[in-house]
Formats: structure tokens, C-alpha cells, sequence
């Protein structure tokens, strides 16, 4: 069998898009669900998934929406309004400026935001929008001094715990056809006895998203492919079996 895992990313990002991660968890193939707990909607998105089968983990965030410490403990990491700067801003300076304790006092604030509303720790730690380096150290270090594994990598191979995971680009294309194509074509490369990770953002599009977001309608697309029958076939026909962050640790 080849393991795969399928992320869904963003939960508490707004209304909508927590409707469509949980429309993917409970009709489709998404095992894993990364909260963002700073963000006013991240309650909201953990009661939809009550009883359902995913694995929670932490989506940490440094670029949308507050911080969960005031403004004023995470200086370097806000704008005038008291707003995490955007990811566009971190794309072009690549974390330079930023002031290290205050990114690990605020992913330290979020894991216990996440706790208050799960009554638990997330089953792994990774990271919203931006690759800065800092960030990346950052979220590591966290997960080491907590005992979380981490899941930082864009694509390649990762260590996730004790386990080895391979995470697959992502793909956006223009149709569900074209979507389910392109996934499947990365899931080809896929050989038996390893893990591979492929990460969705389902959603579907609300104001909110549509204010703050350059992903819009790619989740919707997530969403269809998440629940689509043709894929989940092709799924079972290619041999892969769906597993989660919590059980690849015990391979």
C-alpha cells in the first residue's frame, strides 16, 4: 500500500471556509485539519468537526488576522492597526526585523488558544502563508520544547516525528477535471511503503475571504476534489491507503 496523507488547511479563517474543510472531513478525504487559532472564526470551525474523524493540528499564523498577545509583546510582527503584517510583506524581506522571542511567545499563546478550545494539544505543528526562515525555527522550536511534531516544509521530504513524509506540490487548476489530473499525476510518483502528504484548502467564499485572501476559488475546487468519487476510486484502484499525522507515528 502507499500511505497518503491529505491536509486541509486554514480551519477558523472565516465561516466559509470552515464549511468546506468540514464538508472535506466528513464526505471526503481529508484526515487532517491545521486550526488557525488566532482567527475569530477558529471556534466556530472546531464545533463543525466535533465527532468527526480528523486529526487537529496547529496551523500557527504570523500573517492574517491579531495575534493572540497584545499588540504591543509582538511589535515586529504587526502593522499600525495592531494586524499581523501580510505575507506579502514577509515574502519580500524574508522575516528580517523580526524579533525571534516574539514569534515563540506567540505560537507559545496559540498553542494555548487551540488547548482552551480543544481541551488538548494539536497533534502537529505547521505554519499559514509564509516560509521565512525565522518562522520555520521558529515553529520547530516549539514543537521540540513541547513535544509536537512538526510539519515545516513546502515539498520534499520532511521529517514529521520519527516519521519520514513526503510532502507533493500543490496544484490549482481551472476545473475539477484538470484538478483531479494534476493531483493524481503527483500522486503517481508515489511509491509503496513510504508516506506522502498532499495539502488542500478548501473553502468555500465568503466575504471574508474575499477581503483578505488570494485564494478564493482554488477551494472550492479542493473542496469537489476532496469529495469527488472518480478520485477516491482512482485512490483505491492505485493502492493507497488514507492515514493521518497521529498514526504514521506508529508505523
Amino acid at each position: 500500500m502507499k500511505n497518503v496523507i491529505f491536509r486541509a488547511d486554514d480551519l477558523g479563517y472565516s465561516e466559509g471556509v470552515n464549511c468546506g474543510i468540514a464538508k472535506a472531513v466528513r464526505e471526503g478525504v481529508v484526515s487532517c485539519v491545521g486550526v488557525m487559532a488566532n482567527m475569530d472564526a477558529a471556534q466556530h470551525g472546531i464545533d463543525l468537526l466535533v465527532d468527526a474523524e480528523a486529526v487537529l493540528g496547529m496551523h500557527a499564523v504570523m500573517s492574517a488576522g491579531a495575534p493572540v498577545l497584545p499588540p504591543h509583546e509582538v511589535a515586529s510582527l504587526v502593522d499600525g492597526n495592531g494586524l499581523f503584517k501580510s505575507s506579502s510583506f514577509y515574502r519580500e524581506n524574508q522575516g528580517k526585523d523580526i524579533a525571534f522571542e516574539e514569534l515563540i511567545n506567540e505560537i507559545d499563546a496559540q498553542i494555548e488558544r487551540f488547548y482552551a478550545m480543544t481541551n488538548r494539544l494539536p497533534a502537529y505543528l505547521d505554519f499559514h502563508a509564509v516560509f521565512a526562515p525565522c518562522f520555520v525555527e521558529a515553529v520547530e522550536e516549539v514543537g521540540s520544547r513541547r513535544g509536537i511534531p512538526t510539519c515545516t516544509g513546502l515539498s520534499g521530504l520532511c521529517m514529521v516525528g520519527n516519521a519520514s513524509v513526503t510532502i507533493l506540490p500543490i496544484c490549482h487548476e481551472e476545473t475539477l477535471e484538470k484538478q483531479r489530473r494534476a493531483v493524481e499525476e503527483q500522486l503517481s510518483k508515489v511509491t509503496a511503503g513510504g508516506t506522502s502528504l498532499y495539502i488542500l484548502h478548501p473553502g468555500y467564499v465568503d466575504m471574508p475571504l474575499l477581503e483578505t485572501s488570494s485564494v478564493t476559488l482554488p477551494r472550492c475546487f479542493d473542496v469537489a476534489l476532496a469529495c469527488d468519487g472518480q478520485f477516491r476510486e482512482w485512490l483505491r484502484k492505485n493502492d493507497f491507503e488514507i492515514t493521518d499525522f497521529a498514526s504514521v507515528q506508529q508505523f
